[in-house]
């Protein structure tokens, strides 16, 4: 009998955001770029860490995660060698994993302010 590898069709944001959460990630939000036509994405997730060791471990972490629980794989990734600013692109949902004073810099939060953003303070 040859074993076979469930894979799910479309990645959860609900599943990104609590392996976030469980990693530590701070100040998580959505950004719901549904709202927006001809978009590349449905979701913007974003959070922060105090320090690119902090933020390179988020995102390895992440991706290990996703990839161990969900069989979720990254389309893409950039940033973890400068570890200031990580993008992780999974297709629907795209994850920005920030320096906190980099978060702030680029403030994709107003840069994106009218479309819906969520955040989330603790997932239970």
């Amino acid at each position: 009998m040859q074993n076979k590898i469930l894979v799910k069709e479309e990645i959860s944001k609900d599943d990104i955001l609590k392996t976030l959460y469980l990693l530590k990630a701070q100040d998580i939000v959505t950004i719901n770029m549904k709202t927006i036509p001809n978009t590349f994405c449905d979701y913007f997730i974003v959070a922060h860490g105090t320090s690119p060791l902090q933020i390179r471990s988020i995102a390895e972490n992440l991706v290990d995660d996703l990839r161990q629980q969900y069989h979720y794989r990254p389309h893409h990734i950039e940033g973890l060698q400068n570890a200031e600013w990580i993008l992780i692109d999974y297709d629907d949902i795209i994850i920005h994993i920030f320096l906190e004073q980099s978060r702030r810099f680029y403030d994709l939060e107003n840069l994106w302010a009218d479309t819906e953003i969520e955040k989330y303070e603790e997932l239970l």
